[in-house]
């Protein structure tokens, strides 16, 4: 079988997921935004595996999907969970809590802010995770941002945690903020409401893996989401990239037999 693996990184996770696609005897061909087309070339591929979630490889996994190719995570799926303006909308019909959030242009914002509701974390629109993230502490700081447009979220006071989920099975790691998955992590106890989140998160968007960045807030003890993602490097989980590979080869098999 001929896999596409649309993938920012050929390194770590990869490797071992490559590896373990190969040795089963399939062929795989890793794609990113530097050898990538979007064109009827997808159709040499049994399956296409969505790794990265840039936007112009979703797009490839929407045209993918769109003439019959099984695609994992679905493209519309890692779209909405990849876009912090579509993934608060998932998460409330879930019953998941998410930050506030305030969105415009700086001297709209500094309009309607109050100088006591800081500080304010300023993210990216499109594209979940730690990177490009900044602790805004007051509003001369919103004055002086560079940014025409701006994404400022509540800053949640409390512990924050790194959550994957396999199908059943959870890993709970406590982290330090503003850290992603690479960084040092404490292991925690699966938590009944941690496992309750998450399989309502899973529910509601289909998901077999993935992780999700919480924060039990301080005070209430009441959990978070602040970050989803659709396809970690699982970097504290051994044995993950095999486990997924038989997830995503299931899966071809599974749509293949659609009507």
């Amino acid at each position: 079988m001929n896999i596409a693996v649309y993938t920012k990184k050929e390194k770590g996770f990869f490797e071992s997921f490559r590896a373990d696609l190969e040795n089963k005897g399939h062929q795989v061909f890793p794609i990113n935004l530097t050898n990538l087309t979007v064109d009827d070339n997808i159709r040499k591929y049994d399956l296409v595996i969505l790794k990265s979630k840039k936007l112009f490889l979703v797009y490839a996994g929407y045209l993918a999907e769109s003439i019959g190719i099984a695609v994992i995570p679905r493209p519309d799926i890692t779209h909405k969970v990849s876009n912090r303006i579509q993934f608060p909308f998932i998460a409330r019909e879930a019953g998941i809590r998410t930050p506030n959030f305030y969105m415009g242009f700086p001297e709209t914002i500094r309009k309607t802010l109050s100088k006591t509701g800081f500080p304010l974390m300023l993210k990216r629109i499109v594209g979940t995770g730690s990177r490009g993230v900044e602790l805004v502490k007051s509003i001369d700081e919103i004055a002086n941002s560079r940014r025409r447009f701006l994404y400022l979220e509540q800053y949640i006071f409390g512990q924050h945690l790194l959550c994957y989920f396999i199908e059943d099975d959870i890993m709970v790691f406590e982290k330090a903020p503003f850290e992603n998955e690479h960084f040092q992590v404490k292991f925690c106890a699966v938590d009944r409401d941690i496992a309750d989140l998450v399989r309502r998160w899973q529910y509601a968007t289909g998901l077999q893996f993935g992780h999700l960045d919480l924060i039990r807030e301080k005070g209430t003890g009441e959990l978070v989401l602040v970050d989803p993602g659709v396809f970690p490097q699982f970097t504290h989980w051994p044995g993950a990239p095999e486990r997924i590979a038989n997830i995503c080869l299931r899966y071809q098999g599974l749509f293949n037999k659609q009507p």
